[in-house]
């Protein structure tokens, strides 16, 4: 069976990065350079432009569309649902993180964890 799925290309198909060589602490070679942590106090105005961007002016926009044609007096239970979703898939990212350290974001944990194929 083993020399079946080798001739039918199946192990290149299947190939993962092996988890010690994707963790950047696992290395041969100089140390990488260390950021400084700044924790500066920022302004309103710039919390509100960094947020702004974030999110995009879509949001903001199509949420009174979406009320009016779409959920009526159920918006509310709407922003709950979808707000829930999003810390499920945020949570989701941080223990992807957590096992794997890296700058990779959702490129690097689909390649570690499914291969190539």
């Amino acid at each position: 069976m083993g020399s079946l799925v080798r001739a039918a290309g199946f192990d290149r198909l299947a190939r993962k990065k092996q988890l010690g060589i994707s963790r950047p602490d696992h290395h041969d070679g100089p140390a990488p350079a260390q950021l400084s942590r700044n924790c500066a106090c920022r302004s309103c105005w710039q919390s509100i432009a960094g947020i702004g961007t974030t999110i995009g002016a879509g949001i903001f926009i199509l949420i009174g569309t979406v009320a009016k044609e779409r959920t009526g007096p159920a918006l509310p239970l709407s922003f709950a649902i979808a707000g829930v979703a999003a810390a499920l898939s945020a949570f989701s990212y941080a223990e992807l993180m957590s096992r794997l350290p890296s700058a990779g974001s959702a490129y690097h944990y689909a390649y570690t964890c499914l291969g190539e194929g």
